[in-house]
């Protein structure tokens, strides 16, 4: 596979946290394709950064479980199996649904008015069919639920996992059905917090991440196909 990266552009940081930043957003953005060979020199040369920060920037996004570093083979963007996909949902479902219980203990009204300020903008997006724009969206409800949890271990545990789901939403392609199914299974999570029930905004929450991951798992043979047409 013909490796990717040309015009990606560097921000006003440190040249390490900025060579992995750039990396990071063109993973989760879908520049490079899944289990893509991540050429060091290619990309020092795109970026116009020497072998070391590139090195060390890969290094740090396989701490995010953005990259697999293979002794003597190299740096590959990450890919995921069948088995992968339903650790990773039991993973989420954990982390997600004791936040949802802390959020809501800690300032349920708080959390609410967040989330509710989403589903707006998501609904929005599905006028307009800015499907880019739900992924991003539908990440940050998530993400919301976790920072609204004030436990930072909590944060910390999910932010290993947030860079991969971001890049599944981004790249799946989801069709008006699902996006629907999507958007109202968001609203249901919501009205159950803004009730107090918290046993039923969790339930909903844990089956809206299962079902999820098996969508993501299901359409993943169908982009990889796609991708290796192109």
């Amino acid at each position: 596979m013909v490796q990717a990266g040309n015009g990606l552009k560097l921000r006003r940081l440190s040249t390490q946290e900025n060579v992995a930043l750039t990396l990071r957003d063109a993973i989760i953005d879908g520049a490079f394709a899944f289990g893509m060979t991540l050429n060091e020199k290619a990309l020092c040369e795109s970026l116009g950064v020497s072998r070391t920060p590139v090195r060390e920037a890969l290094i740090e996004l396989q701490g995010q479980n953005l990259v697999q570093i293979v002794p003597f083979r190299g740096a590959f963007v990450f890919d995921m199996d069948e088995a992968e996909f339903e650790e990773l949902g039991d993973y989420r479902a954990i982390l997600e649904t004791a936040a949802l219980r802390a959020a809501l203990k800690s300032d349920a009204a708080g959390l609410c008015a967040q989330l509710n300020a989403l589903l707006e903008e998501m609904k929005a997006s599905i006028v307009t069919r800015n499907g880019k724009a739900y992924g991003v969206l539908d990440t940050s409800f998530h993400e919301t639920i976790l920072s609204r949890s004030r436990n930072r271990f909590l944060i910390e545990a999910y932010r290993r996992v947030g860079g991969r789901l971001a890049a599944l939403r981004n790249r799946i392609q989801h069709d008006a059905e699902t996006v629907m199914g999507s958007l109202r299974k968001h609203e249901m999570i919501v009205q159950a917090s803004e009730e107090g029930d918290v046993d039923k905004a969790t339930a909903l929450l844990e089956s809206h991440i299962a079902n999820g991951m098996r969508f993501f798992c299901e359409r993943m043979g169908k982009f990889r196909a796609n991708a290796a047409r192109t």
